[in-house]
């Protein structure tokens, strides 16, 4: 079974500036430009004036930061680079598919995520005491609203791509039950949907979808926020199945597979945060559990295999008040 998990950390190898990678890219975007062969001379100009712009700003700017960074601005900094992971990683799904179609063609490519992420950046407190419990649930409350606002985006693209008419492909039932059942959560986001995109059940399912995500996006979410990114995944999955319907595969699998791919991948954490703690203090905390089970060996004082001994022993028998 493939199944990798890449894990971002809080000491990346990539120590420059975000503005410096900024100016990065859009240097090397106007680089690209001067290259297009239907630019014309003022254009041209134009372009070169742009490039000398953004190396001049490049040049002027502190490639390095002045201070370390704090926990939550180098959670903020993993996040820049998620993003680029979030675009790149369908492309990944697509090239193993079409390298398995190639080279074994009896071997189908898993629907299921088969890379996932972790990320130990607002989770890493070994010898870190600026990591808090408060810092974790903030890197978390992030994560999370980073994850929707992507979807988001991902949703509006489809929201204006999928302008299919009733009056062209006839009824849509299956999306015509699934906003029934979206009234009972979303009533007022069904009408405004039914009044802005009449004849469109796509926008119509869309338009509720981008609500419900909206509720989504911050913690403890009430209706009509989706409870899960499984919710979500069988909204996008049943426009699939619509599409497919009305023979528009090359749309299901063009504009709205890649869409699908990331919900299965990222759900909405992003990233699994690993809580990483200096030994000393899982120590003290299970010593204090044992106690509290009525086990009053001091476990701090044993040596490695007594430990091992007295943890097996009271997984295996808890005992009472555990």
């Amino acid at each position: 079974m493939l199944d990798l998990q890449p894990v971002f950390t809080a000491h990346p190898t990539e120590v420059r500036r975000r503005t410096v990678l900024s100016h990065l890219r859009a240097a090397a975007r106007d680089s690209a430009c001067l290259r297009a062969p239907w630019l014309g001379p003022e254009e041209r100009e134009r372009a070169r004036a742009r490039l000398a712009a953004r190396v001049t700003l490049l040049w002027q700017s502190d490639e390095l930061r002045a201070e370390p960074p704090s926990p939550l601005a180098e959670v903020r900094n993993g996040l820049y680079h998620m993003r680029t992971v979030y675009d790149v990683l369908p492309r990944l799904h697509r090239d193993l598919d079409a390298a398995l179609k190639r080279y074994y063609p009896g071997i189908t490519t898993p629907q299921r995520a088969f890379v996932r992420f972790g990320s130990w950046m607002g989770g890493d407190r070994d010898g870190n005491p600026s990591v808090t419990t408060q810092v974790t649930e903030a890197a978390l409350r992030l994560q999370r609203r980073t994850i929707v606002d992507l979807y988001t985006h991902d949703l509006k693209g489809l929201l204006e791509t999928l302008s299919q008419s009733e009056r062209r492909i006839g009824r849509v039932p299956e999306l015509e039950a699934s906003l029934r059942s979206d009234e009972a959560v979303a009533p007022e986001a069904v009408a405004r949907a039914r009044r802005r995109n009449p004849h469109e059940p796509y926008r119509q399912k869309l338009a509720v979808m981008l609500e419900r995500l909206a509720a989504t996006r911050e913690p403890p979410s009430a209706p009509p926020a989706y409870r899960t990114p499984g919710e979500l995944l069988a909204d996008l999955e049943l426009l699939s199945r619509a599409l497919q319907a009305h023979r528009a595969e090359r749309v299901a699998h063009d504009v709205l597979a890649e869409v699908i791919f990331r919900v299965r991948a990222f759900g909405f954490h992003l990233a699994r945060l690993d809580l990483r703690q200096e030994s000393s203090v899982h120590q003290a905390l299970v010593a204090e559990l044992l106690r509290a089970g009525g086990l009053h060996e001091r476990y701090e004082e044993h040596d490695e295999p007594a430990k091992v001994a007295l943890l097996v022993g009271a997984l295996r028998a808890p005992p009472t008040g555990m």
